[in-house]
Formats: structure tokens, C-alpha cells, sequence
């Protein structure tokens, strides 16, 4: 396949591979199966306001869950505050 490093694949394409020692010239054959998946689509909730009662200190108590996204068989659902914390 050329080039190796920008492959366009569909689902469930069998790659094969071959692997050659240049200097005795054995080689060995394998495969994998390209799964490609497909990504979910989340809907982005309303935002949540809260007005800042105590002192104006800028911080409230929130219940994140009155904006939860149901979640879809097989999927969890949790809350990050940030988006490096979330992807880590």
C-alpha cells in the first residue's frame, strides 16, 4: 500500500502484511481487520445560570444532571471540569 502512512480504509477491510529480513530474505505473512467506528453524536445541553448569592464570591452549587444527555446503551456519561481532563 502506497503511501502506508495516509491509507484511506473502509469498515472491516483486511489489511495483510509482510515481514522480510533483508538479510536472509525469510518472511512471514499476517493480517488485521480495519474497524472503523462510527463517532456518536451528543447534542450540546443549555446552559445552566445561577446567580451568585453569597457575597459575590463567584462560586454557586450546580446539579449538572437537570442538563444530563441520555446516554445510549453501552455508553457512560461523566463530568469533567475541564476539556484536558476529559480527554486525558
Amino acid at each position: 500500500i502506497i503511501p502506508a502512512t495516509n491509507y484511506l480504509a473502509s469498515n472491516l477491510d483486511t489489511i495483510w502484511v509482510r515481514v522480510e529480513n533483508n538479510a536472509t530474505g525469510c518472511y512471514n505473512l499476517g493480517s488485521f481487520q480495519v474497524f472503523v467506528g462510527i463517532p456518536l453524536v451528543v447534542p450540546t445541553p443549555q446552559p445552566i445560570n445561577e446567580c451568585d448569592t453569597l457575597a459575590n464570591d463567584q462560586f454557586a452549587v450546580f446539579d449538572l444532571t437537570v442538563r444530563q444527555i441520555t446516554a445510549l446503551p453501552g455508553y457512560t456519561f461523566q463530568y469533567y471540569p475541564s476539556l484536558t481532563d476529559a480527554q486525558n
